[in-house]
């Protein structure tokens, strides 16, 4: 069951999505409808969701106090905009701000339960067909960097000798490990930041310029 709150001022786009999520493939449960920043802060403390559907518009800087709020006391929570019409300079700063995904109206019946399925179970930023690839890139990095930040101190230290292409043995003998526990703790980093090798874990850290070694 995915839990989701939605938060739209406009009725019209708020109903539109309601009615494409209760009717949706997926397994989903509304847990608040809000329509202000206020209400969705009040309704986020009751119950943290799967998932928060934000309606936004070309209020720059509305939208960024209430994704940044969102971001600051619930890290890693997905939120997936919604909006008319945005272009993409617009839709760049709502993923700077803090949204994972962003779907344009328009293409809301095609795509917003992908989206879901996307954000929630795969865990993966989803954005439209309309938005340039450049914006995909921008969330993506953002995401990761955001479960970074769930890693323990001892699985960030393994994850950044992986990136150094260090061995399951020499990373043991480093920190003084069995070899499981190491394993133990690559799996962990793989669940948590959603990479599925040794090699995506290593592209992350050049990507991110944190294969330089500091033992």
């Amino acid at each position: 069951m995915i839990k989701i709150v939605l938060s739209f001022e406009d009725k019209t786009l708020f109903q539109k999505v309601k009615q494409l999520i209760e009717r949706g493939p997926l397994s989903t449960s509304i847990l608040s409808e809000t329509s202000t920043t206020t209400e969705l802060i009040n309704a986020l403390k009751r119950q943290v969701p799967d998932l928060v559907v934000l309606g936004v518009n070309a209020d720059a800087s509305k939208n960024k106090e209430t994704l940044g709020y969102i971001t600051s006391m619930y890290l890693g929570l997905p939120i997936l905009a919604v909006g008319r019409g945005l272009d993409d300079d617009m839709v760049t700063h709502l993923i700077k701000s803090g949204a994972m995904g962003y779907l344009d109206e328009t293409e809301l019946t095609t795509y917003l339960m992908t989206a879901v399925d996307s954000l929630v179970n795969r865990k993966k930023n989803f954005v439209s067909n309309t938005v340039a690839n450049r914006v995909s890139e921008e969330i993506n990095m953002l995401n990761l960097k955001a479960r970074q930040k769930k890693l323990s101190e001892r699985e960030l230290q393994v994850m950044k000798m992986i990136g150094w292409e260090m061995s399951m043995e020499e990373i043991a003998d480093q920190l003084a490990v069995s070899v499981r526990t190491v394993y133990t703790y690559r799996s962990r980093v793989m669940e948590k930041m959603g990479l599925k090798s040794n090699i995506a874990i290593r592209r992350y850290m050049l990507d991110k310029q944190l294969v330089e070694k500091n033992f």
